[in-house]
Parts: C-alpha cells; sequence; structure tokens
C-alpha cells in the first residue's frame, strides 16, 4: 500500500491502514539494524506515520495524543543517528562544491572524524539498545492503531483540514523569517515536511497536486541541507573548543560552511514566501478536491 490515499475508499480508514503499514516497515528496518541507511528510513517513516496522525486529530481532536508521543520518542532516539550519517555526506558535498577551500589532507582527517563519530553513535545505540527501544514503541503503536477510532472524513473536507498544515507551516516561515534563529528554521522545516506528507496523501485525489509536490520537496531539501550545515558548523566548532586535534584549516571549514548555509538559506526563504504567497483559505481552494 503506497502512502497515499486511494479513490473511493473511506479516507479514515485508509489513513489507519496507511499508518499501520508504515509503522510496520520503520519496526522492520530497526531490528537488528547495522547500517544508518536503515535509521534514516525507519526515521523517515516516523515522520509520515506523524504525519497521518497530525491529519487524523485534525478530524477528531485529542484521540492520538498518547500514540504521538511515542512516536516522538521513538523519533528522537533516532535523531543523533541521523545527524552524524548527515554530517559525513555534508562534508563530502562541501568539498565538491569548494575543493580549493579545504585541503585534501585536512578532508580526510575531518571525514576520518566524522566517519569515527558515526561508528560510535552506532555502537552507543546498539549497546544502549536505543534502536530495539524505538522498534518496541513503533510496534506497540502499530497494535494499538488496530483499535484506533476511526474519523469520518469526507474527500470534500481534506482541503480544509489540509488548510490547517499550511497555516501551520506559513506561520512557522513567518517567525524563521524574523528571527533567523537556527531552532527556528528547524521548526519550519518541521511543519513544512508535514504539509508536504499531506499532499502526498491526497495526490491521487485533487487534480495535478504533482507541482506542488515537488516543490515542497525542493524546500524540504533546502532546509533539509541548511539543518546539516548548522549541525556541521557546530560539531567543527565543539570539537574545536574540546581541545580535540583539528587539522590547521577546520577553521576555514567552518566558514565555508556558514558561506554555503548563507546561500541555502536565501533559496530556501525565497522559494517559501512563493509556496507560502497564498493565504490558507486560498490555499485550500485551489486543492478542488470533489
Amino acid at each position: 500500500m503506497a502512502f497515499v490515499l486511494r479513490p473511493g475508499r473511506e479516507v479514515g480508514e485508509e489513513l489507519r491502514k496507511i499508518a499501520r503499514q508504515e509503522l510496520r516497515r520503520a519496526s522492520t528496518s530497526l531490528r537488528g539494524a547495522k547500517a544508518s541507511s536503515k535509521v534514516h528510513d525507519a526515521r523517515k517513516r516516523v515522520k509520515k506515520i506523524r504525519a497521518v496522525v497530525k491529519l487524523m486529530s485534525e478530524a477528531r481532536d485529542g484521540e492520538w495524543t498518547k500514540s504521538d508521543r511515542s512516536l516522538r520518542t521513538a523519533g528522537r532516539l533516532l535523531s543523533d543517528l541521523r545527524d552524524t550519517d548527515a554530517l559525513v555526506e555534508t562534508l563530502d558535498g562541501l568539498r565538491k562544491r569548494y575543493p580549493k577551500r579545504l585541503s585534501a589532507a585536512s578532508y580526510r582527517a575531518i571525514r576520518r572524524q566524522l566517519t569515527d563519530r558515526r561508528a560510535e553513535a552506532m555502537k552507543v545505540a546498539s549497546d544502549k539498545r536505543h534502536l530495539a527501544s524505538a522498534a518496541k514503541k513503533l510496534e506497540k503503536v502499530r497494535r494499538s492503531a488496530k483499535t484506533w477510532p476511526v474519523p469520518s472524513i469526507k474527500t470534500s473536507e481534506l482541503p480544509k483540514l489540509l488548510r490547517e498544515s499550511f497555516r501551520a507551516s506559513r506561520k512557522a516561515m513567518r517567525i524563521a523569517a524574523r528571527k533567523r534563529h537556527p531552532e527556528a528554521v528547524h521548526e519550519w522545516r518541521k511543519r513544512l515536511k508535514t504539509l508536504w506528507y499531506h499532499l502526498r496523501l491526497i495526490a491521487s485525489l485533487a487534480p495535478d497536486p504533482g507541482h506542488r509536490i515537488r516543490s515542497l520537496r525542493s524546500l524540504a531539501r533546502l532546509l533539509g541541507d541548511d539543518h546539516n550545515l548548522e549541525v556541521l558548523s557546530a560539531t567543527i566548532a565543539d570539537n574545536r573548543d574540546s581541545g580535540q586535534q583539528m587539522p590547521a584549516d577546520g577553521r576555514e571549514l567552518i566558514v565555508v560552511a556558514r558561506t554555503r548555509q548563507a546561500v541555502v538559506r536565501r533559496q530556501a526563504f525565497a522559494l517559501g514566501r512563493r509556496l507560502h504567497a497564498r493565504t490558507s483559505k486560498q490555499f485550500a481552494r485551489s486543492l478542488r478536491v470533489p
């Protein structure tokens, strides 16, 4: 079953089926996981499930609070692992984009530190059974989902429900634009991804929402890059402050990361303003779900 509502089916029941499918796949990815790719897959699925729960909660408030808390806890157990993996990818991207700003020797030395950090994070997660704990929580939510009260949702009501997601993303964007603080930008990213997942759910019901889905995906990637660059800069700075041996041009890496982050953030806000130019009511009307 794909992450999309099937036409002609009862919406509430479809949402529950999708959530249980994603829960099963996420917990399966974590059982015996030894590769960071499996952790990343599980974390993405947790975000999808929370988006489904959010949509159901909009229709029937307060019924899934306990399940959402469990999902949030499972996601947090996986977030540090994902960040350590993203640091290596981000460093590789910077090296490719700015090959003359960081020497080959320094690049190799920093990359070795980051890969060691990733391996240590996986070991700690395994020793402390973080992955097993997250898998257990997801499986518990999956079992409880059998008895979730299924909200009665007509397809014609979906635009109104998605309007709330759009409004939350638009508000978070405005706060991020005003504060320009990493936490505010990251909060916008979370609200934006919920909207993206909600649009994906109704892709087969609304007249060609594909262009919007693709645009939101592009924006989500920009905000993801912004987050990864922020974490990389902070990690390198923390290593220097703690006295950990760092290549001579490690400071240059921070400068390069901040330079790239400034570009990415400008692109993100420009695209974000364009995608959120409508009011929430105008956005809902534009979906035209029958």
